[in-house]
């Protein structure tokens, strides 16, 4: 799968795993999975690493089955950090928005890396007069 798209890094959301895992594929690229929320058939982020990358990757962690981070070192540069991340719709409860977006905040500010990337689903509605730029997806209000 991952020979035919041209990628380094690509973050991935609602993977839908019942457990965390990460392995190297036969190709020598990485996949690094969360599970998902418990008792529901939500979430799970992860990323697929490409095996040119791989070797730059310090490290990761699996915050909650809605983020997780990927550290990268690279010879004489600045350390990077790419966020994958999942947000509750807006038909979720507004304590686990508020709780989703307080977690992302608190997690990159104790960050040390200089850069930061952060990827991700966030569920977002534009309203209903973006339609000459965002298309039908995204458009008016959540269902």
């Amino acid at each position: 799968m991952s020979n035919k798209i041209k990628f380094h890094i690509i973050a991935l959301q609602e993977i839908k795993l019942k457990e965390d895992s990460t392995k190297i594929q036969v190709s020598g690229d990485m996949l690094i999975f969360g599970c998902i929320v418990p008792n529901k058939n939500i979430g799970g982020v992860g990323f697929l690493v490409k095996k040119d990358i791989v070797p730059f990757v310090d490290s990761y962690n699996i915050f909650a089955p809605r983020l997780t981070v990927l550290r990268l070192k690279t010879p004489g540069r600045r350390d990077i950090a790419i966020y994958s991340c999942y947000a509750p719709t807006s038909a979720a409860e507004d304590e686990e928005q508020e709780a989703f977006y307080n977690q992302l905040e608190r997690v990159i500010k104790q960050d040390r890396s200089f850069y930061k990337f952060v990827l991700g689903d966030f569920n977002a509605i534009t309203g209903g007069n973006g339609s000459g730029k965002i298309g039908r997806f995204g458009l008016g209000r959540a269902q």
